[in-house]
């Protein structure tokens, strides 16, 4: 080795070694105790697409703790993990750089979701006050998701599906069906938004059937539709827009039902709206039979009708149902005597009132000095859209499924679906829902999702799901 490159090789050697002493390392940064702070709030930290996870795979939750302005940390963050494959994941993370991340390893055994609830916890891993719970969702495999009862067939105790909706809905035309208007009110005229309305309060006929009268526990006695009416005056070539409530009356700004303002929810100024009670329960200024003298007040025309607190008292009580009322299981046995057979004709027979009354021809009568000649020719004569959210949502679905020319339907997390589902290994089943009803043959016939299946192809279909609901479990939506 000559001297040149000896001295060249210690340079270099040398070098190498000065370079090396030049390390360092960055503190980590410091978060503040949330004991510092007054009020605090868990986030997440979105880490992947939360409906895109395949079974099997890990499912990655990533949060934070905001103080009054910044990141703050809490010695352990505890996650409860309910899946719908039958498990519930549990445990504890701590903080690492100001987060906190959950991985479920292996995700989900099977096509579903899994609802993630964290909370703050101290070091003796005791929830805090303060933050609130987080709740958030995410979904793996989803569109594989099944129902688990499936469509009745021909097999099934009571036939198949479609046969039983077609024999039901040709009983509901010879069992004197026509829609026609049996009271009507005139509320009067009202401006929104620059535009004139005349609204009313409607009941419209709607039979009952031979199974009728030996349900016990039914809500009406009449089984008419009762519903508020929305024209746009001085407006043609209308489209209609069936609201359907879950049990809310009508959607209004007041609490009180006995001066109602018409809002954007009941107004539009290129469509007649109709808005239906999903119990049967009367119209404001349908009191011709109400004897409890304590529910009635006047209105500003001085006419009587009904207090708010009639609405308010009725709703409470049918709140969750009862096993006398909705979830009675020899009712639900038989799709020929559940609760909903009967709620979901009443929403058919609004819609077959509208086409009757501002179709083309229309009907020429004069009922409670509303003359309804003026109606005919209204409607576009093509365009019916239904929607609701919850419960309305399955009766959007419902009816779409059972009038063919509905085409346009919205669907906010619709009910209904997977009804009375208790095996281990589903957690569609939430016990702390009130408004879970135990198997009933006949829920089958009923079910969302089969109703689902007759929608018109060309129909517009929007529904959404919550990820963290547990009344309507996104598998069900889904």
């Amino acid at each position: 080795m000559n001297s040149n490159f000896k001295r060249l090789l210690a340079a270099l050697l040398a070098l190498c070694t000065i370079v090396t002493t030049f390390t360092f390392t960055v503190a980590a940064a410091e978060y503040p105790d949330i004991s510092t702070v007054t009020s605090a709030t868990i986030s997440e930290i979105k880490v992947n697409e939360p409906l895109g996870y395949k079974v099997g795979q890990d499912i990655v939750f990533k949060f934070q703790i905001k103080g009054d302005s910044s990141v703050v940390i809490a010695p352990y963050l505890y996650y409860s993990a309910v899946m719908d494959d039958g498990r519930t994941l549990t445990g504890y993370v701590e903080p690492v750089d100001g987060a906190y991340t959950v991985t479920l390893e292996g995700g989900l055994l099977r096509p579903g979701f899994v609802l993630m609830t964290v909370n703050a916890c101290d070091a003796n891993k005791s929830t805090l006050s303060v933050p609130a719970a987080y709740k958030c969702g995410a979904g793996a495999g989803i569109d594989d998701i099944q129902s688990i009862y499936g469509m009745p067939d021909e097999y099934s105790t009571h036939g198949d599906f479609d046969a039983f909706w077609d024999k039901t809905l040709e009983q509901l035309d010879a069992d004197g069906g026509e829609a026609t208007i049996q009271y009507i009110y005139y509320c009067g005229e009202y401006t929104f938004s620059g535009v004139t309305y005349d609204c009313y309060d409607v009941e419209i006929n709607c039979p009952k059937d031979s199974y009728y009268d030996s349900i016990n526990g039914n809500w009406c006695g009449t089984n008419h539709t009762f519903a508020y009416l929305t024209i746009p005056k001085g407006k043609t070539d209308l489209g209609f827009l069936l609201q359907y409530k879950g049990y809310d009356w009508i959607l209004s700004a007041e609490s009180s039902y006995t001066n109602i303002t018409p809002t954007s929810a009941i107004c539009d100024p290129n469509k007649i709206i109709l808005s239906v009670s999903p119990h049967s329960i009367p119209a404001p200024h349908n009191v011709a039979n109400e004897t409890n003298t304590d529910y009635l007040t006047t209105d500003a025309k001085g006419v009587s009708c009904y207090k708010g607190t009639y609405y308010t008292s009725t709703l409470k009580s049918l709140y969750g149902y009862t096993d006398t009322h909705g979830k009675n299981t020899s009712e639900n046995a038989s799709p020929y005597t559940t609760y909903f057979k009967y709620m979901i004709l009443r929403d058919v027979q609004a819609v077959n009132f509208l086409k009757m009354y501002f179709g083309s021809t229309g009907v020429s009568s004069t009922v409670n000095g509303v003359n309804t000649s003026a109606w005919a020719g209204l409607w576009d004569g093509t365009n019916i859209k239904t929607s609701g959210g919850s419960q309305g949502g399955f009766q959007a679905i419902a009816v779409a499924g059972l009038v063919p020319e509905v085409n346009e339907v919205y669907a906010g997390v619709p009910w209904f679906a997977d009804q009375g589902v208790t095996s281990a290994d589903s957690d569609r089943y939430k016990p702390t829902s009130p408004r879970n009803f135990p198997y009933g043959e006949g829920l089958r016939y009923m079910d969302t999702a089969n109703l689902a299946a007759r929608i018109n192809p060309d129909c517009d279909v929007t529904i959404n799901a919550g990820l963290i609901d547990t009344l309507v479990p996104p598998s069900t939506v889904m």
